[in-house]
């Protein structure tokens, strides 16, 4: 996904007065959140600007999941030292596994 112009943390809503698919694909393209047409009602600018809040909220989100995803590593906090669950993991995978009703397999 390419950044827009206006920065990485800018959300923007395109608002035109001459419409058409072209100009509403190219505002997507550069990042638009949604492209309203004037003239627009009330509640549909409403709904625009509620989805713009939520979309921030997510991606912020996204952003502090990341971060904590990346000081944990990929196996998180299970490698290394004692006492971390990696038994009890390994039990649990077995558990719900297709083989764990197979007790002839061993």
């Amino acid at each position: 996904m390419r950044e827009s112009a206006l920065g990485s943390d800018t959300e923007f809503v395109v608002v035109t007065g001459n419409a058409s698919v072209e100009s509403a694909v190219e505002a997507m393209r550069e990042g638009a959140l949604d492209h309203l047409t004037k003239p627009f009602d009330r509640s549909r600018l409403t709904s625009v600007l509620g989805n713009v809040a939520r979309t921030r909220l997510l991606k912020h989100q996204l952003q502090t999941l990341r971060g904590e995803l990346r000081q944990l590593g990929r196996f998180g906090k299970l490698v290394g030292e004692s006492g971390t669950g990696k038994e009890l993991v390994c039990e649990t995978i077995h558990a719900l596994s297709r083989r764990a009703d197979n007790r002839s397999s061993r």
